[in-house]
């Protein structure tokens, strides 16, 4: 009442006043302190959800602790809740406290955090209550809740603390209360409590990201069962609850990944850019790789968005080297790196290209498809409805209730009895991860239609689309099929001709090949050290249709030399391509990948055939037989472009 007198200058205090009072004090908002107001609970739930991903149970606990200290029907003798959050490192367990501690209190520094790895000895209990008068008034936790009594108290990796501590917070679960050295009482009743603890939840590094709950062995039940081993039951029953973190799945880690690329994008010298960042396939699941591992979970997240994204595009921006204007930023990998393209949306493309058959495309696309459009050099006036069309088509299955179903119906295997024992559950878990895949490709590529019907004559973004588009088509036809989205590539040179000269450049343009279409497609390219394996090149290339497209070029490839000048005889440099599906259950593994890569290519190998024949004089000439296409544009082909020839 003083407070508020003092803060509004009356001599009477209204309800007004006192609540108003009441939360500058305490930092809990006006819908928890007045009970004619009403708390948005799902309101509440969704500001969690929007820090922390993938953890409902751990939300749906701290809502509920909420509603009960809104309502009046939390035990007033003892702290406003204590909770046991377990589970691995880098699932949110932290970031949690500092968001409730944000929501209920109005700060994050409202939290009050304690490193319990720094009290593993007895005379830590010293440093909790104060070992003389002078500790009491310094550092010590006692002297921290006096000062702050609303606050969210974090006991980070309690099970590494010493016994004695552990004892000494049973008063304080109890009944709120903990006595210094001087016997004085310092109130905990007006805090939330939180525990973290990794009990339990070791993951091997092995496991691979995104199958942490399956190859890392992780059990929800192996946690509890070790929380309760490990503490005293007076200790547990002194617990409001006890939750399990779960490791992040792929499609919670996607999901934190866009939430913290929204959040590096909203910096300040981001933030004045006129700039529409589209993410492809490729740098989203470069970045997934590099931002999570199955030991730490999200933790390295942040650096690798700064190491990979923000560090070199701030040197390209302080060496003013980005174009002014409004631009679309088009992110992308090729494995190694991320790359940024600006493209201005209303730029009439500058495209230096040729057809297939060696002549300038100067009018429209007579037979409008994608193929064509990717190939074109200039683009036709109906080609945006043509794309929006076909993105419409995409948009319309992914929508659709049977998609919906089919993705339920897959989510529901994961908890029926025995899934983790099945020998199928990688291929249902990938299957799973890809429908979620193909759902973020579809919105950004929506997102792209929808810029290109206002920018129609915008030729590299209505190519640009074009390429994505195809390769969209191509993973929803691995979703069909049920076809890996990861492939081996092995390249090796056979056979010459009387020791023709040329060998090896022809090899090295072979490899090359692939790296270019990688490249163009959007793929995610990674080269194995070939050591000790027959094969002159080994990659795993991963996206959409990686298998899918590369499959038919299994086979001989043949390059041609003439024997003389204008000579209809040939001398031949073969080169054997082979291509195979990754096993979904060693997605991820790092060890052994030469061996298991030749393994698998070498089990795959079927019958031997000429694939493509190659040749540059007399007359540059190429032909694919998989396919059916011939072409003299062998620069074109070599240029990484032979799977949309026809």
């Amino acid at each position: 009442v003083l407070r508020a007198r003092r803060d509004n200058a009356v001599d009477e205090v209204g309800r007004d006043h006192v609540l108003r009072a009441l939360s500058q004090i305490s930092g809990l908002p006006r819908e928890v302190l007045d009970e004619q107001q009403r708390l948005d609970v799902e309101a509440v739930g969704e500001a969690f959800k929007q820090h922390v991903i993938g953890q409902d149970e751990a939300v749906d606990c701290l809502v509920e602790r909420i509603a009960m200290l809104k309502a009046g029907l939390t035990d007033p003798g003892r702290p406003i809740g204590v909770f046991l959050f377990a589970g691995p490192t880098g699932t949110g367990k932290t970031e949690i406290a500092k968001t409730l501690a944000d929501l209920l209190f109005g700060s994050p520094e409202q939290m009050i955090r304690l490193d319990m790895s720094e009290y593993q000895d007895p005379d830590s209990v010293w440093r909790i209550i104060g070992q003389s008068k002078e500790d009491v008034s310094r550092g010590s936790l006692v002297n921290r809740i006096r000062e702050r009594p609303f606050s969210v108290v974090l006991l980070d990796e309690f099970e590494k603390a010493h016994s004695k501590v552990w004892d000494i917070f049973l008063q304080v679960f109890d009944d709120g209360r903990l006595t210094d050295t001087q016997g004085e009482l310092a109130d905990f009743r007006h805090a939330i409590i939180i525990l973290t603890s990794n009990l339990g939840a070791k993951i091997a590094n092995e496991a691979g990201v995104g199958f942490t709950s399956t190859a890392g062995g992780f059990s929800a039940n192996d946690v509890l069962r070790t929380v309760n081993r490990t503490f005293r039951r007076e200790f547990i029953n002194r617990l409001d609850r006890v939750v399990v973190f779960k490791p992040l799945s792929r499609e919670v880690m996607r999901a934190i990944l866009y939430n913290e690329l929204e959040k590096a994008l909203d910096r300040r010298g981001l933030r004045t850019k006129q700039w529409a960042v589209e993410w492809e396939d490729s740098a989203i699941e470069f970045l997934l790789a590099e931002g999570f591992t199955p030991d730490l979970g999200a933790r390295p997240l942040r650096r690798a968005i700064e190491r990979h994204l923000l560090a070199p595009l701030s040197i390209t921006m302080v060496q003013n080297q980005v174009p002014a204007g409004e631009q679309f930023l088009f992110v992308r990998s090729n494995g190694e790196a991320l790359q940024v393209e600006f493209v201005d949306p209303d730029a009439d493309a500058d495209v230096d290209e040729m057809d297939v058959t060696g002549a300038a495309t100067t009018g429209e696309v007579q037979d409008l498809d994608l193929p064509a459009l990717i190939m074109a050099t200039s683009v036709p006036s109906n080609a945006a409805e043509y794309l929006a069309g076909k993105m419409a088509a995409v948009t319309a299955r992914v929508d659709s209730d049977e998609w919906a179903e089919q993705k339920s119906n897959s989510i529901g295997e994961l908890n029926t009895d025995g899934f983790w024992d099945r020998q199928d559950r990688y291929a249902v878990l990938e299957q799973i991860e890809l429908m979620d895949r193909i759902e973020s490709a579809a919105t950004v590529l929506g997102s792209l239609s929808a810029r290109l019907l206002t920018n129609q004559g915008n030729a590299k973004l209505a190519k640009s689309i074009a390429n994505r588009l195809y390769v969209l088509n191509e993973g929803l036809k691995d979703f069909d099929l049920k076809r890996s989205t990861q492939a081996y590539l092995g390249v090796r040179l056979v056979s010459a001709d009387a020791e023709l000269e040329g060998a090896d450049q022809f090899l090295d343009s072979l490899i090359d090949m692939y790296r270019n279409w990688a490249k163009l497609r959007g793929m995610r390219l990674r080269e194995i050290e070939a050591t000790n394996s027959r094969y002159d090149a080994l990659f795993t290339i991963s996206g959409f249709g990686s298998f899918g497209i590369l499959h038919p070029d299994s086979g001989l490839h043949v390059f041609e030399i003439p024997k003389g000048k204008g000579a209809t005889r040939f001398d031949r440099i073969r080169a054997r391509v082979e291509v195979a599906p990754v096993p979904v259950e060693t997605s991820g593994m790092q060890t052994n990948r030469c061996a298991k890569a030749t393994d698998t290519l070498d089990h795959a190998a079927g019958k031997v055939e000429i694939i493509r024949r190659y040749r540059r004089q007399p007359s540059p000439l190429a032909r694919d037989s998989a396919r059916g296409w011939r072409t003299g544009r062998v620069d074109y082909v070599f240029g990484g472009n032979f799977d949309i020839l026809n």
